[in-house]
């Protein structure tokens, strides 16, 4: 059983919102910032943060209509991932965070290369998790790995009609191992995030997906690509892709017989492997 790392810590005020935030570890160390996925929480990176407090500083925050962060319309805030970054933006300037490794997993991929692209000077390393430059693929270009406008349509349709049928169908597509029948205690934590999640901000967020491949050949900092051979929501080929475009110091390592969530169902080499490549920075 995981220790409970999450302690009643204070919430950012954002745009008349309020964002919850992890902020723990070493306050004197080198700081890990984790952003999350659509229809998640801070909570899917629980063993990345207990494994890390020895270590490091470790940052996380609940997106926007997710987790334990506030739930506003996206017409009063933007879930959308310039908008998220934003939030990203605002809370690192709060805790007077200049200069730190961001981990993005799935949609959080997005949002960390958003925040790079910004700020090349204050990103020390990218962790980039079963994640993508561009989630959707569109009429005029279908020679990036991404998913056809017609599946996305099909998820943001199923969640508006049926969100607990359609989220639970969600969590399950991420984790290959795991059946409605039978399936570990972690999924069981990820169907909770998901089913809290409104359709209005699942909707807000798919909404907001970007293109991103023209960022990562600019990118100066170090970037290690993880993602799980087996992953069905973001296809392999897309982090092979971004590690063939990144000019600087980079990484891709790909586990076999795992899905989505490789830094849950694969915790422990994970942990190592980012430690691994962290190294570098000490």
């Amino acid at each position: 059983m995981l220790l409970n790392l999450f302690y009643e810590m204070p919430y950012l005020d954002f745009n008349n919102t309020k964002i919850y935030y992890i902020d723990s570890g070493d306050q004197n160390a080198l700081v890990i910032v984790f952003i999350h996925g659509l229809s998640s929480s801070s909570k899917i990176f629980s063993r990345q943060i207990e494994y890390f407090n020895k270590t490091h500083r470790c940052i996380a925050f609940d997106l926007v209509g997710h987790g334990k962060s506030y739930r506003p319309s996206p017409d009063v805030v933007d879930h959308k991932v310039a908008g998220q970054t934003a939030i990203l933006e605002a809370l690192l300037e709060h805790i007077q965070i200049t200069s730190a490794t961001l981990v993005g997993w799935s949609l959080g991929g997005l949002i960390v290369t958003e925040y790079a692209h910004r700020h090349p000077k204050k990103v020390e390393a990218l962790i980039m998790i079963g994640t993508s430059a561009r989630f959707i693929m569109t009429d005029d270009d279908a020679s990036y790995p991404s998913n056809p406008v017609s599946v996305i349509d099909w998820w943001t349709n199923s969640f508006k009609e049926s969100p607990h049928t359609s989220g639970a169908a969600f969590v399950f597509s991420q984790y290959p191992e795991a059946s409605p029948e039978n399936y570990p205690e972690y999924v069981a934590e990820a169907l909770q995030d998901t089913l809290s999640v409104t359709p209005e901000a699942f909707l807000g967020c798919v909404r907001g997906f970007e293109d991103h491949r023209a960022y990562y050949p600019q990118l100066k900092c170090r970037v290690l690509f993880i993602h799980g051979a087996d992953d069905g929501p973001v296809s392999v080929e897309t982090s092979k892709w971004g590690y063939g475009v990144i000019p600087g110091e980079k990484k891709l390592l790909i586990y076999e017989g795992i899905g989505h969530v490789p830094h849950v169902s694969n915790a422990i080499q994970v942990n190592r492997d980012i430690a691994a490549f962290l190294e570098h920075q000490n």
